[in-house]
């Protein structure tokens, strides 16, 4: 793996693990409300998510990105503390505050701790785009169950549009795993 994707992969996750943080915190400070998971059947994207998942962590980043206590937090970072986001949004054409609605982790089975998460992600993107940048990066394209696959052999990751405005980013068996979790029906809500 290249320094320069290295850095892209380990930037990306700073900003989700920094996007989930302030969900929970966000939904700590709010009285919980936000944690539709318990006692309903929680967001659409569950459908993707296998009936063995031992974690599942879901951020509302819409409501994260509006919400007061970013708008604080933003006030006391330090000037170019939001550098990887803008250097995100230059590789990527996304911009976390405007074009991410939502993010879903969960991990399953036995591959807790043994491969990264499947990540979901609703929002708005230029597939186009990021399969041009996914390209650059050293990435090929694969077909599965009519799904374009965008894989990395050396970083072992992908990523794949499951639907429109829905992109999925993971190990490429997890990718592969949640097309045919859904396909099933067989999920972490059944």
């Amino acid at each position: 793996m290249t320094k320069r994707t290295r850095s892209f992969l380990f930037v990306a996750t700073g900003i989700l693990v920094v996007g989930l943080g302030t969900g929970l915190v966000a939904s700590y400070m709010g009285g919980l409300q936000g944690l539709t998971l318990i006692g309903g059947n929680g967001p659409a994207e569950l459908e993707y998510v296998a009936s063995d998942a031992r974690m599942v962590a879901f951020a509302n980043v819409r409501d994260v990105m509006d919400s007061e206590l970013r708008q604080k937090l933003m006030q006391q970072l330090q000037p170019g503390a939001a550098d990887g986001a803008n250097t995100f949004q230059q590789e990527t054409g996304i911009n976390i505050q405007t074009d991410v609605d939502m993010v879903l982790a969960s991990a399953s089975g036995e591959t807790v701790g043994k491969e990264p998460p499947l990540v979901l992600v609703r929002g708005r993107f230029n597939a186009t785009n990021l399969e041009s940048v996914a390209r650059g990066k050293g990435a090929v394209i694969q077909e599965y169950k009519t799904k374009r696959l965008m894989t990395h052999s050396e970083a072992g990751m992908g990523l794949v549009f499951v639907e429109p405005n829905l992109v999925a980013i993971g190990s490429v068996a997890a990718l592969r795993r949640a097309i045919d979790t859904k396909e099933s029906g067989n999920n972490v809500t059944s």
